[in-house]
């Protein structure tokens, strides 16, 4: 264990902290959206508001018996918006009684000043309350065409294929009809915001790459080092020395655990921060939009999420330490090493986008089917090492 504990003090360099932790600020701030969630889009603001309003009363689903008050919030909404119609007096010159006047006018038709005091309040004033009306508009029109609740027992599929057409886009996928007709029939909404999901979900990908490089940075030194201080064919003449490269490998293994951990923490940190996890208890299907192929909450949905991310992660360390093992220097092991990351980077995106989001089954097989091919990967590396560590009799 002592030497375990030595070989992770050698890969846990203060140096290399210091680059994954500049490398992770800067990784943030060029690709992850959800530390900008949800001041950087009016619509998402506004299903922030409507899901906190009705989580007040509701906690994590809107029962179809309450959908009333949908209609509720929204003359709430209304009559905000005819007092700033009144209170502008600009508006109230022009006879402007209140702002569903106002949004019948041709704003082409009319003065400069109708137009600012326009812009001022559907832009400024009023926006959070113009979104909310707006998106509560789209959830009823997206009820019309595409029902999520409501529905008569025993027309559930009916429904479901309507939504599968115009959202998913899998007609004919009779295993996506069923699914999505299962979250159907407990005729309730949950009040996990769209935006929400989507920003969590499209960055828990990127998550994933932001773990390869930042266990690449780690990895790809260590070997190498050694390699260049001409120690491994001193260890390749006992038995004892043989046995600390299994040993090395395992000290890779939680090192890069440890980095992994402390990365997820940093990201729900950002997801705390911005809100996000307010929403942990929602059911994570059955907002109107978003369907998965399992029932759990976006909680639920989070923590598989990281820790099938860290898991994959982990196996692609032996990729990693491979690399670091053949390569003559650093030269050579940075040429092998971030084009491999940078392509499996690539893959787990592609793969891994929206994990678990109903679509064709296939899509769910070729997950499961990618996590499966990187500890197979992983293991079949570790075992090709340890019977070409055992056998030689000295390293080179």
């Amino acid at each position: 264990m002592r030497i375990i504990l030595y070989e992770c003090k050698k890969i846990l360099k203060l140096p290399l902290l210091v680059i994954i932790i500049l490398f992770t600020l800067l990784f943030y701030n060029l690709f992850m959206d959800s530390q900008y969630y949800p001041n950087d889009d009016a619509s998402l603001a506004a299903g922030v508001d409507l899901a906190h309003i009705l989580m007040d009363k509701y906690q994590t689903v809107l029962p179809y018996s309450e959908m009333g008050i949908l209609q509720e919030i929204k003359q709430q909404q209304l009559q905000s918006l005819d007092s700033l119609v009144q209170h502008n007096e600009v508006l109230q010159n022009a006879g402007v009684k209140d702002y569903q006047q106002l949004r019948g006018m041709d704003m082409d038709a009319v003065g400069k000043e109708i137009q600012e005091a326009f812009w001022e309040i559907d832009f400024d004033k009023g926006i959070r309350e113009v979104f909310l009306y707006q998106g509560i508009d789209n959830i009823e029109e997206h009820m019309e065409y595409a029902p999520f609740m409501g529905i008569e027992k025993g027309r559930e599929e009916e429904a479901a294929k309507k939504i599968c057409e115009s959202q998913i886009a899998q007609d004919g996928d009779e295993a996506t009809i069923k699914r999505v007709a299962q979250v159907i029939a407990r005729n309730e909404m949950s009040l996990l915001p769209t935006g929400a999901f989507n920003r969590m979900a499209e960055d828990s990908s990127k998550f994933g790459v932001l773990l390869l490089f930042s266990c690449l940075i780690l990895i790809l030194p260590y070997q190498i080092r050694e390699r260049l201080a001409h120690v491994n064919p001193l260890f390749a003449t006992t038995n004892t020395g043989r046995g600390i490269f299994g040993k090395r490998y395992i000290a890779a293994v939680l090192s890069c655990l440890l980095v992994c951990l402390l990365q997820a923490g940093a990201f729900l940190s950002v997801l705390f921060k911005v809100g996000i996890l307010k929403y942990r208890f929602c059911p994570a299907s059955g907002n109107g939009w978003d369907y998965l192929w399992f029932d759990m909450s976006f909680g639920g949905y989070l923590t598989l999420s990281i820790s099938i991310t860290i898991l994959f992660n982990i196996a692609i360390v032996s990729v990693f330490y491979l690399i670091s093992r053949i390569a003559l220097n650093y030269i050579v092991g940075l040429a092998i090493g971030l084009p491999t990351a940078i392509l499996i980077g690539i893959l787990y995106i592609k793969v891994m986008n929206y994990f678990l989001f109903v679509g064709h089954l296939r899509q769910l097989y070729v997950q499961f089917g990618f996590i499966a091919g990187g500890l197979l990967l992983a293991a079949m590396i570790v075992v090709i090492l340890h019977f070409r560590d055992r056998k030689r009799d000295v390293m080179v």
